[in-house]
């Protein structure tokens, strides 16, 4: 049974996503004046494959859009960086 996805959803590529607690998060890169900044975004992911993941943000003060830029190397890097809960 194939249903649409919520709004909010989009598809990222597996090597994004980091378990993390009890769920997952990706860095998403935005632009600013003086460079990309990277953010992390918890997700929840509501399905995929091998060659993709369709995930929704766990806050909804996060936005997700598609054609955002995501990070998938380095990623075990970054989550070292992320404060401990």
């Amino acid at each position: 049974l194939l249903l649409p996805a919520p709004a909010g959803a989009v598809s990222v590529p597996p090597a994004a996503l980091l378990p993390a607690g009890d769920g997952h998060v990706l860095f998403v890169a935005d632009d600013a004046a003086d460079g990309t900044r990277l953010r992390a975004v918890a997700v929840h992911v509501l399905g995929g494959d091998e060659t993709a993941a369709v995930v929704t943000p766990a806050n909804p003060a996060d936005r997700l859009s598609a054609g955002m830029r995501v990070v998938t190397r380095g990623t075990a890097l970054l989550k070292s960086l992320l404060p401990l809960h």
